[in-house]
């Protein structure tokens, strides 16, 4: 209950620099008590957002280095026992941060909700949601995979071709739950508040749209506050040109682009 208490707070604790000195009040708990592996990850999701906020709190320049004990050795007992890194990742972020409004409702954009988010507003929780949907889009070309392997072992072209159409389906539907992007999530907004987990050809326009020109809008807007302090939501600018794991955002794009392109069998 106390990690839950101040995670459903987050976006407001954040904004209001308080998160820090509630989470020096917070009891240090032991992992030992959570049953199975969904509290497990319940609470990786938690911790890993109250330490990004944690870390964050007074941006770029007021980033902390050091983890209260009260808050480090749980996440690092939680993490070690689920084989995941003690960081804020892809699956605490959006696998395992979505719910169904109605439980008996479908998986679908209007039917769904975050379990915990950020400042950020509708534009954060649009972004985890849609990309949610990209997931599930994912799913029939997966189980096609190792199908068409199997195909092509045997020497079943019927079924071989069968399986690249599933695949090519799902890669289709991945791109159309992906320009759901543009309906959900404000650019300004999302450059702000988080690095977007894209790759491949049409993540190329979106990566320009939510992190290139966003990225010049806040240069452009620290331009015109020099000297005024500090800006209000200045956008880091380790983001500007930059992709989760560090690497020049376009050059990584356009690399799986091309490398993709090679590999393509044409009809």
């Amino acid at each position: 209950s106390p990690w839950m208490d101040i995670a459903h707070e987050l976006p407001q604790l954040i904004t209001s620099h308080q998160l820090r000195s509630r989470v020096h009040q917070m009891p240090q708990l032991s992992p030992q008590q959570l049953r199975g592996r969904e509290e497990l990850h319940l609470a990786h999701l938690v911790l890993s957002f109250i330490t990004m906020g944690y870390v964050w709190q007074d941006g770029e320049e007021g980033t902390v280095q050091v983890l209260p004990r009260n808050l480090a050795v749980p996440f690092w007992e939680v993490s070690q026992a689920l084989g995941l890194p003690p960081i804020l990742s892809h699956a605490d972020f959006v696998l395992a941060n979505w719910r169904r409004k109605d439980p008996d409702g479908p998986l679908e954009m209007e039917n769904l909700d975050t379990i915990i988010t950020l400042p950020g507003g509708d534009s954060l929780r649009g972004f985890i949601l849609v990309t949610v949907l990209v997931e599930k889009a994912a799913v029939p070309g997966i189980k096609a995979i190792p199908r068409a392997l199997g195909a092509t072992v045997q020497g079943d072209e019927e079924s071989l071709h069968r399986a690249l159409e599933e695949l090519a389906g799902a890669i289709e539907a991945m791109r159309e739950a992906l320009r759901r992007m543009h309906d959900y999530v404000d650019p300004e907004v999302f450059y702000s508040v988080v690095r977007i987990f894209l790759s491949g050809s049409y993540h190329i326009t979106i990566v320009t749209k939510y992190i290139a020109v966003a990225a010049s809008k806040a240069k452009a807007r620290r331009a015109e506050l020099n000297g005024a302090g500090p800006a209000v939501g200045k956008a880091p600018s380790a983001l500007e040109d930059k992709g989760t794991g560090g690497s020049h955002i376009f050059s990584f794009l356009k690399s799986i682009r091309d490398t993709t392109r090679e590999g393509m069998i044409r009809a």
